[in-house]
């Protein structure tokens, strides 16, 4: 505790620094306990108000992180999610280069994993998340700190393996690309923080393409496009789009450029409420403002299978959407919007007072292709021989109802597997 006291308040630097190091070289020597109260005190020490002091603990509360429990660790990851969307600027940028230092060291963590590299995985996307939030808030100087962490401390890092950094990279370039693209580079020194950044990455490209050539990014063959207003985007929407992801498609949030009828918000907030709320989730990203897509058009949609020409493209909609909307007018359009498989949500479908039929119609609409359909709380998959995919997400009932009028729909086919799993979708608005 000694050295914990010198590192947040001593007026000489060279006595912090030393404090630090000292601390580094004993706690591998210390018991868990004794590891975990130095680590809530240097977590306090982040609050303090002065920045002076404060600014010379991440370089050695990130290493201490790596030794302790992975359930401690966890519960520090989790409590800077939250924090970092909150907190004030000094505090925020702050966990970033604190994570920052963890993410460079967390090699070493893996001893502390054993048999455990799902958890392992998860724990390293979980930190790049609080490192992406930094790139979407509301203080420039928090964006700036984000990116140059990620250059400097994961990139440009000696303790971290080239294997790691490949495996980050591969995980993390798309997003980063994605908030980078409306980054306004006129605010005083954006654009040389920024090419400082992007100085590390190529130079980590370039150093790996000598050595090991072209660096194979993965191909996600499964392409989830999702269009709406989102006004708001709420949790529903996040947490479907979480579900979808989960099940292997790389979803894709279109926003519409405006809605007569519904009075929305400005595309460009709710295109920042998405990007703030999606920023530290992997595989889901907004669709680029320039390439606007009208379903109900067919020379968009065209240009929507040009874009994603290699992958298995799905749209998203909601029940009520297949219902009322004008695309959906005309089913067997050649080439329309119903020459997509589908993703559809169940949700209550206005001025129809007959749910089931509505509903039933809403399936019936694209179930010539691969559909999945989803619900509020609980979730089964079916799996037909003919190229039918259906995934429902239903309530009580109205779930065995469906079972027994989709067996009497195909009476001809067998059913491969009935999979049970339960989620829970919330209305509150983000």
């Amino acid at each position: 505790m000694h050295f914990c006291n010198l590192l947040k308040v001593s007026a000489v630097e060279t006595v912090r620094n030393r404090a630090g190091a000292g601390l580094i070289e004993i706690v591998p020597y210390l018991s868990f306990e004794q590891r975990n109260d130095i680590v809530v005190e240097l977590l306090r020490a982040l609050e303090m108000e002065s920045y002076q002091f404060t600014r010379y603990i991440p370089q050695y509360l990130g290493r201490i992180l790596m030794y302790i429990k992975p359930v401690e660790l966890d519960e520090i990851l989790d409590s800077f999610q939250e924090k970092v969307k909150s907190a004030n600027a000094q505090i925020t940028t702050l966990m970033i280069k604190t994570v920052g230092y963890a993410l460079s060291h967390y090699t070493t963590y893996k001893e502390m994993c054993v048999d455990d590299d799902k958890g392992y995985h998860k724990r390293m996307v979980t930190m790049l998340g609080i490192l992406f939030n930094g790139f979407v808030n509301y203080n420039p100087v928090v964006n700036q700190v984000a990116f140059r962490v990620i250059g400097q401390r994961i990139f440009e890092s000696r303790h971290m393996s080239r294997e790691m950094k490949t495996e980050i990279f591969k995980l993390s370039i798309k997003k980063i690309m994605a908030l980078m693209v409306d980054t306004d580079e006129n605010i005083e020194l954006v654009f040389f923080n920024n090419s400082a950044g992007l100085k590390n990455i190529y130079r980590f490209i370039s150093d790996y393409s000598f050595d090991e050539g072209s660096i194979e990014l993965p191909e996600n063959r499964k392409v989830a496009f999702f269009p709406g207003a989102f006004d708001p985007f709420s949790l529903s929407h996040k947490e479907i789009a979480k579900e979808i992801r989960d099940l292997g498609f790389e979803v894709y949030l279109a926003v519409d450029e405006f809605s007569w009828s519904k009075r929305t918000q400005p595309n460009l907030i709710r295109r920042d409420i998405i990007k703030m709320s999606v920023a530290d989730e992997v595989d889901i990203y907004t669709y680029p403002r320039y390439l606007p897509t009208n379903i109900a058009n067919v020379n968009d949609l065209n240009e929507l299978r040009v874009k994603f020409k290699d992958s298995d493209v799905h749209i998203v909609v909601g029940g009520d959407v297949i219902v009322n909307a004008s695309a959906y007018k005309d089913p067997h359009e050649e080439g329309g919007i119903t020459s997509f498989k589908h993703v559809v949500f169940d949700r209550i479908i206005p001025n129809a007072p007959d749910r089931d039929a509505a509903f039933k119609k809403s399936i019936l609409t694209c179930c010539h292709k691969g559909l999945c359909v989803y619900s509020s709380q609980s979730s089964f998959q079916i799996s037909v021989q003919r190229k039918l995919e259906i995934i429902l997400m239903t309530t009580g009932t109205y779930q065995s109802l469906l079972i027994r009028w989709l067996k009497g729909l195909y009476m001809s086919v067998d059913f491969i597997s009935v999979n049970l799993c339960t989620r829970k979708y919330s209305q509150q608005s983000l």
